[in-house]
């Protein structure tokens, strides 16, 4: 390997000692982001499951009731639960993947395409001809 420059050899030397000031730097600062001991930690902020269960600890025996399994509930729940997604897949299903290796789309057929002077066409009458 051929020896470098002094030039090039500067460069480099230059360039350690600005890695060795940045990781210094690095260095100090998480150093001084450890808390003293006598020193208060910021506050922490509570989420949404820690709120919710400290209000309903305090609010929560109003509505139990409302929790309480009527036959009217269930039945919205297997509504909920089975008869919406039944039927909306059954929507997107029709009308989204039915007949589609004829190029057809479900049931929204395509009209044929009509070109002048065509002899397959055959309009329909007009009113008071036939």
């Amino acid at each position: 390997m051929a020896p470098l420059s002094e030039a090039r050899e500067r460069e480099i030397e230059e360039w350690r000692q600005a890695r060795a000031k940045i990781r210094a730097d690095r260095h100090a600062f998480l150093k001084d982001q450890v808390l003293a001991p006598n020193e208060p930690l910021p506050p922490k902020n509570p989420g949404f499951s820690a709120r919710w269960s400290g209000w309903w600890a305090t609010q929560g025996a109003k509505f139990v009731p409302m929790v309480v399994q009527t036959p009217v509930r269930k039945g919205g729940m297997f509504f909920l639960k089975w008869v919406l997604p039944l039927w909306v897949g059954h929507y997107l299903f029709k009308y989204n993947f039915l007949g589609k290796d004829d190029g057809m789309t479900g049931v929204v057929y395509r009209r044929p395409r009509v070109y002048p002077n065509d002899s397959k066409f055959n309009p329909p009458p007009a009113p008071g001809e036939a």
